[in-house]
């Protein structure tokens, strides 16, 4: 069968390839079906998707998080005018959330992993049956009546194929992208496990409710293979790993094997950390084996905020992981949250403080956002307090004040700038060897080769952060401005030449 995947646009990063959808991707190709993906993140245009859908599909899948889901609902919408002998069906977090939002535009809704899920149901599809009661892990209408079919068990991570990252017509662009000023070689965005242990009010359980409690992981033998074939086939220098619990002590003969996987290729890695999971002989090793980069989710500087999240960590364990990786010259990403329900003044002012001592390579600041289905929304409908309950509003790319807490919404976006120090791209080429060395091996490879819109290109990206915070602050304050608008769109587009 002809079947089409759609990953949605949204206000998301456009950074590596969508690791679920590929999965998927592969495993329906694997089974004999003609597969096409298409990630509008890469294709701003409606043409490529107008083109794409001239086609006869048997089926078109949709993956959706709370952020898109009204989007993804309107574009099916769209796509069934144009292609309306087609069976949609539609996954992803969302669906596990709130599977009732997509019931009336879709004609099966994927509650859980969708691998195994699909390939049964595009089997039914296929042969004509419509008892499609049989098929684990899914919910749809049969006339006025709602089927939801028992949840299907969890997958064993060691059996899925690897994934085809040339389901990407443009994989080897995306591979080449900078991912902020810590990457310069291609790179390939990998996810090597699945579940979670922890209980953070902001994400659970909702997460778990996804991928369950278990950190279910490629074993390292596995992990191996999957990087050989990536970097035999695209050449690629380093790894993103987008794992909670790469680092982690309690698996550390696992996170061992791992990282000797990535030294025996010769690859370099940057991953997620928590800042409790990692001690210094693990950080040391991850060092020794090509780790240069780590975000840690430090949330706040705030005991009592900690605590509210949940987070199991204080900020003294945050201390340790920055000393520990200044050591040893791991660069560090802080990704930190202002807003939460119980914030004071005082609470924004220790984060603030925590940054400034630490003295992260960059920081992340975000908006709290209070997702459906997780403790932090029961906490605020229990609690009554007043929040925006509209998901179209629920964003992190939206720096807007979602819950009502005691600091003033002009006030919290103070304190989120104020922590964002200016990008230090540049300062990192300098001072770090490795980069200075690569950073002006690529300079010279671009004049060399007569690359000057490129080295335009990287010079303006290198140099232009300093206007471009203060565009954000301006953004963020006056977000229907339409100069604002202008000015943003005029730098994408310089970046971009």
């Amino acid at each position: 069968m002809n079947i089409l995947l759609i990953y949605p646009r949204g206000r998301t990063l456009r950074f590596g390839v969508a690791l679920g959808m590929v999965s998927l991707g592969t495993i329906l190709k694997e089974k004999g079906h003609n597969v096409k993906l298409v990630d509008l993140r890469y294709y701003p245009k409606g043409d490529y998707l107008h083109n794409v859908l001239k086609r006869k599909w048997d089926i078109i899948g949709f993956f959706s998080t709370t952020e898109v889901a009204k989007e993804v609902v309107e574009l099916k919408r769209k796509v069934a005018k144009q292609c309306p002998d087609s069976k949609f069906i539609v996954g992803g977090v969302h669906t596990v959330i709130d599977p009732n939002f997509f019931l009336d535009d879709f004609d099966f809704i994927v509650i859980g992993e969708a691998e195994n899920t699909v390939v049964e149901l595009a089997e039914f599809i296929e042969k004509g049956r419509e008892d499609y009661s049989k098929v684990k892990g899914i919910m749809f209408k049969k006339g006025n009546k709602v089927v939801k079919t028992p949840r299907r068990e969890f997958l064993d991570l060691n059996k899925l194929p690897l994934p085809d990252y040339g389901l990407y017509p443009n994989i080897k662009e995306i591979m080449q992208q900078d991912l902020l000023w810590t990457n310069i070689h291609h790179f390939a965005n990998v996810m090597i496990t699945r579940g979670c242990p922890f209980d953070c009010t902001f994400c659970q359980p909702t997460l778990r409710s996804m991928f369950g409690i278990k950190v279910r992981r490629l074993s390292p033998e596995r992990v191996y293979e999957l990087l050989s074939m990536l970097k035999d086939k695209y050449k690629i220098k380093e790894v993103y790993f987008g794992d909670d619990l790469l680092l982690n002590k309690g698996l550390r003969d696992w996170s061992y094997g791992v990282f000797d996987a990535v030294n025996k290729l010769g690859l370099r890695f940057s991953a997620s950390s928590r800042v409790n999971t990692a001690d210094y002989d693990l950080l040391k090793k991850a060092k020794e084996c090509g780790c240069h980069t780590l975000l840690a989710g430090v949330e706040s500087g705030s005991p009592k905020v900690l605590k509210f999240y949940n987070k199991m960590i204080t900020p003294d364990d945050i201390r340790l992981f920055f000393k520990n990786c200044k050591k040893l010259g791991i660069m560090v990403l802080s990704q930190i949250i202002y807003g939460a329900p119980v914030e004071t003044k005082e609470d924004a002012d220790m984060t603030y403080n925590l940054m400034k001592e630490i003295k992260p390579d960059m920081v992340w600041s975000n908006i709290l956002t209070p997702y459906p289905g997780t403790h932090l929304y029961t906490y605020l409908c229990k609690h009554k307090v007043d929040f925006v309950k509209d998901i179209n509003k629920m964003d992190r790319g939206r720096h807007s004040k979602k819950i009502y807490s005691q600091l003033p919404e002009e006030e919290l976006f103070k304190y989120e700038m104020k922590s964002i120090p200016i990008s230090p791209s540049m300062i990192n080429m300098i001072t770090r060897r490795y980069y200075r060395k690569i950073y002006f091996e690529k300079l010279w490879s671009l004049i060399r080769n007569k690359e000057f819109k490129s080295f335009s290109k990287f010079v303006l990206f290198t140099l232009t952060e300093p206007i471009a915070n203060k565009v954000r602050i301006y953004t963020y304050k006056y977000p229907d401005n339409i100069i604002i608008k202008r000015l943003t769109r005029l730098r994408a587009k310089l970046t971009s030449a």
